[in-house]
């Protein structure tokens, strides 16, 4: 069997799995044309919407997943949440659907690839092209803040690259009102270990400062080819992340800049009030230094002052 035939048998295999209504709703409307993912929380589809000829990604969240009426709550809040925010790094959500028990929500397309592969082929980034890159996620970032939501689960993965490399996070199944707290089942850590903020890990509240920690554990990763902390278990990597220091970037990189090397360090302290305060706060750190030909080695030591107003 062919690639174009194995996708089609698994686009085949993903729609037999979903509830009849669920599959006779979605294709009363969408020409479903192929599947772009799978995991636990459900499957993602690509198809084409008929009545506004456009080709949509269609989240589809698994039974299992949204008979947790806690986890249905999420999916419900990021729908409603992200459907009101439009930003040029955001991927957009264009409705949501409850059909039963199952909820669908319907998302912009990008034609793409993730960051975790983008990385992975080039082994690491360019330090011109990672300072962009961590611009444009941050720029995405503050959009999400300032409507209140916090990500919770950012890592390369839900970072889509368009096909002219712009950077556009999606995946806000994770995604938390910023005035609304949520308990976590006994036992189950809400987000990815290799960039989960020790706060999150600790289960002690998380803001917009964890996401900004993610942010710099994935900066570091696209400098350095590899996570700030890996391990033979998921414990051991939750563990480092509330214990462990994460090595200079510039101990593996040579050509990093100071200043890029110092917003890691400042990204990922442990203690939230130590970090950058804001996503603006960054932006204004990466941009200034966009500005000045950031790529160049030296150069004095930039500090991210922890409550700078910009």
């Amino acid at each position: 069997m062919n690639s174009l035939g194995r996708q089609e048998a698994l686009k085949d295999q993903a729609l037999a799995r979903l509830p009849e209504a669920v599959r006779s709703r979605l294709e009363s409307t969408f020409s479903i044309v192929g599947l772009l993912g799978a995991g636990a929380s459900g499957v993602v589809l690509r198809a084409i919407d008929r009545r506004l000829a456009r080709t949509v990604a269609i989240k589809v969240c698994s039974g299992e997943w949204t008979s947790d009426e806690l986890a249905a709550e999420r999916a419900l809040f990021e729908g409603r949440s992200m459907a009101r925010v439009s930003h040029a790094n955001l991927v957009r959500i264009f409705g949501l659907e409850t059909i039963e028990t199952t909820i669908c929500l319907v998302c912009e397309f990008v034609d793409g690839r993730d960051l975790f592969d983008y990385i992975e082929a080039k082994s690491r980034l360019g330090i011109d092209e990672t300072a962009r890159l961590a611009s444009e996620i941050c720029r995405g970032l503050a959009a999400l803040h300032a409507a209140g939501i916090v990500h919770r689960d950012l890592k390369p993965q839900n970072i889509l690259l368009d096909e002219a490399l712009t950077a556009r996070i999606t995946d806000f199944g994770m995604a938390k009102g910023s005035g609304r707290a949520y308990t976590t089942a006994a036992g189950l850590i809400v987000g990815t270990p290799f960039y989960m903020s020790p706060e999150q890990i600790l289960e002690k509240g998380t803001d917009a400062r964890s996401d900004l920690y993610a942010l710099g554990a994935i900066v570091h990763e696209m400098l350095t080819g590899r996570p700030p902390f890996v391990g033979e278990t998921v414990n051991e990597v939750l563990m480092a992340h509330v214990k462990e220091e994460i090595a200079p970037v510039r101990e593996v990189r040579r050509d990093s800049p100071v200043w890029l090397t110092k917003l890691v360090h400042d990204l990922t302290r442990k203690d939230p009030e130590e970090r950058p305060q804001s996503a603006r706060e960054v932006l204004a750190v990466l941009d200034r230094h966009g500005q000045d030909g950031g790529s160049a080695p030296g150069g004095p030591d930039t500090h991210v002052c922890a409550r700078a107003d910009v």
